[in-house]
């Protein structure tokens, strides 16, 4: 989002990664750690008073002072530590993203915005003195900074492109390249996975261990690639990711045709462009009726700001439903949540919208929830989701209108489309 409204508003965009970040918190409750008998041998022979406090295995233990990789709060300290700097400095935490970070800079009338992963900062400002200013400011902070400059950054994996104004365009051929690379991928398939995604095999072996952890490992660096720059993997992803735990040969030959989709379309960008304010946000929402084995659907959810998707989910739906027009219904609950936030996102980001726009092609859940009212018997549950859609539409912050199936591009996120129909929502 941060660099769609980077591309859109032309503003300069920095990349700064914080060198050893952890390791500028402190812990806040006492973690000992054992040392190594090699690591405590080197500490003795630099300090020789610390030869009392070896334990019979030769072994030191110390308390640590600071957060260190591997602790699990230490993620969590870091980021306190970071945002305790960012707001001493004047900025303010976007409340629907707590790694957005904005100022408004009031003599030159124009807002910096810094997002956060980890130890990785986006920096954006149309100002480049002010820009230059973050960069200053976290060099007195931190010290250490890799700094990078230019129109085209590497960020979290990602190549982040911003040569052609008003567009920014995302890759990742280097993950890409390294992933097909351990899986021996040198050939190609038209789509991520064919019509028969869904359907399980009893009978098709078990994978062993070895073989069974490595799909595991596949199937998430899949996820993390399809996340990011392909969502129209997401369905294939979604299917795979609840076969970790068994999967068998018929999964590793369904994650060996997303493979090779992947590989196909490898040098194929994610491009995104925000349309001029104020901003449309859709949601394009769709659900497939039952498609698992026991019986529950699958979700497609695409949410734009005009050019590209910048948050694309493929999910199993929670429940159970009696019918398509539930699970339509269960799917738009679900589906509008995050597009409300990625508005809200939008909004506190100083951007002007106009209500969230929902697209749905099944004008029995329309009907429903425009109306308030079901089509005859419901649980408590859809009734929870009909009367909170309802609402929101009652508000005006939800507007909802109908999308014939061909053109509802959350289609190719419910189910494995082919030919001319995916390449069309792709």
């Amino acid at each position: 989002i941060i660099a769609s409204i980077a591309a859109a508003q032309s503003r300069h965009v920095i990349t700064a990664d914080i060198g050893g970040a952890y390791l500028r918190a402190l812990m806040k409750r006492v973690v000992l750690m054992i040392l190594g008998r090699e690591e405590s041998s080197v500490l003795v022979s630099m300090y020789p008073e610390l030869s009392p406090y070896l334990d019979t295995k030769g072994r030191l233990t110390v308390e640590l002072a600071k957060a260190l990789y591997g602790c699990i709060e230490s993620s969590r300290l870091w980021y306190d530590t970071f945002r305790a700097k960012l707001e001493a400095n004047g900025y303010k935490c976007n409340p629907y993203d707590p790694c957005i970070f904005n100022k408004w800079h009031e003599l030159e009338r124009v807002q910096s915005t810094i997002g956060i992963h980890v130890d990785d900062c986006f920096i954006s400002c149309s100002n480049l003195d002010i820009a230059e200013g973050i960069v200053q400011f976290l060099h007195e902070e931190f010290e250490e900074l890799n700094v990078v400059r230019g129109l085209v950054h590497s960020y979290t994996g990602m190549m982040l492109d911003f040569s052609v104004a008003g567009i920014v365009r995302v890759t990742m051929n280097g993950i890409i390249g390294e992933l097909l690379q351990k899986c021996n991928i040198t050939t190609s398939a038209p789509t991520p996975a064919k019509d028969d995604l869904f359907l399980d095999d009893p009978n098709s072996p078990a994978l062993d261990a070895k073989r069974r952890e490595l799909f595991h490992s596949i199937v998430a660096s899949c996820a993390y690639i399809g996340k990011r720059i392909k969502p129209e993997t997401l369905v294939a992803v979604s299917k795979l990711a609840s076969r970790v735990n068994c999967s068998t040969e018929k999964d590793w030959r369904k994650l060996q045709r997303l493979l090779k989709y992947i590989h196909g379309t490898r040098n194929i960008p994610l491009c995104l462009e925000m349309t001029q304010e104020p901003v449309q946000v859709i949601a394009s929402i769709d659900s497939s009726h039952a498609v698992h084995g026991e019986c529950r659907g699958q979700t497609g959810i695409s949410i734009s700001i005009g050019r590209g998707t910048v948050q694309s989910i493929s999910v199993k739906q929670p429940i159970n439903t009696k019918s398509s027009a539930e699970t339509e219904l269960v799917g738009l609950s679900d589906g509008a949540t995050p597009a409300i936030n990625v508005q809200n996102i939008l909004i506190e980001q100083g951007i002007a919208v106009v209500p969230l726009l929902i697209h749905q092609d099944n004008q029995s859940t329309l009907s429903m929830i425009v109306n308030g009212r079901a089509m005859g018997p419901t649980t408590r549950h859809i009734n929870i989701r009909l009367f909170w859609l309802t609402d929101r539409i009652t508000s005006g912050e939800v507007r909802a209108t109908y999308v014939p199936t061909e053109d509802i591009t959350a289609d190719a996120l419910s189910k494995p489309l082919q030919g001319g129909p995916f390449l069309k929502h792709r």
